[in-house]
């Protein structure tokens, strides 16, 4: 109350990590009797110890103690590029985006997480990171059409029924996870006995385009586009690859029912 008052600060920042439910409508109620159009923030922590970072299950469950207040809720994001002293592990809330590139973490707290605002954590970004920031942030906030066209470029393996299955449009899975995107259409497809014979069942990268042979039984045809680097798996052909990060971002936003047109790219001699 001293501070606010003597000092005229605009709010303050509440750990979002820390408090209980009870705990936080405690705090929430003091500053308010204070001033009740004061300020209020709310700001995960940030982990320098390897595996202290919290999960995505209690982030969401904390996130939602502070939505019933209105009050929006921060993450700190780590770099690889810069990451900060003693132990150089960078800066993260939550555990699983310690090692992660930045675009990645964007995309899963936009899309996860509901992001409201960010904190980078460690001591500077280079300028290939604001920029990577910029750009993602950018794609993920630009309104998509019904029917968005997706860029792919095949690899030199695969043969026409595999092109004739990537090329054209792909509804996905509302239920696929978001490391692995399962195609409906070509899982419909699938369904009428596609044969597809095992070729190119190498390891799968982030973009990679497969599609299930018959070593995968009443699967085979069906397509999946990869977002989690995958090891090899005789039941899965690599066929392909999405082409640009836009179109990356764009998949990743398939839970808002947009059809998707994947086309071969073509590139100029």
């Amino acid at each position: 109350k001293e501070l606010y008052e003597k000092l005229n600060v605009s709010g303050f920042v509440i750990n979002a990590s820390i408090y209980s439910e009870e705990e936080v409508a405690q705090i929430v109620n003091s500053f308010y009797k204070i001033d009740k159009k004061i300020r209020l923030k709310a700001c995960h922590n940030y982990y320098l110890r390897n595996e202290s970072g919290i999960d995505d299950v209690f982030a969401l469950r904390q996130d939602l103690i502070f939505k019933k207040y209105n009050i929006p809720v921060y993450y700190c994001i780590p770099t690889t590029s810069n990451p900060r002293g003693p132990l150089y592990l960078g800066l993260c809330t939550i555990e699983k985006h310690r090692q992660m590139d930045i675009k990645d973490i964007l995309v899963d707290l936009y899309l996860n997480h509901s992001l409201e605002a960010f904190m980078t954590s460690d001591e500077w970004l280079t300028e290939d990171e604001f920029k990577d920031i910029q750009e993602t942030l950018t794609y993920l906030e630009k309104p998509l059409n019904k029917q968005e066209n997706i860029q792919i470029e095949f690899y030199d393996q695969v043969n026409d029924k595999e092109r004739e299955i990537v090329c054209g449009l792909h509804r996905f899975r509302y239920d696929s996870p978001f490391t692995l995107l399962r195609s409906q259409s070509s899982r419909q497809m699938a369904e009428f006995a596609s044969e597809i014979r095992p070729l190119n069942m190498v390891s799968r990268k982030k973009g990679d385009i497969t599609i299930d042979n018959i070593n995968n039984k009443r699967y085979s045809g069906e397509m999946q586009v990869v977002f989690k680097d995958l090891k090899e798996d005789e039941r899965i052909n690599i066929v392909g690859r999405v082409v640009r990060q836009e179109d990356l971002i764009k998949l990743l936003r398939f839970k808002e029912g947009i059809t998707y047109n994947f086309i071969e790219a073509k590139y100029e001699n």
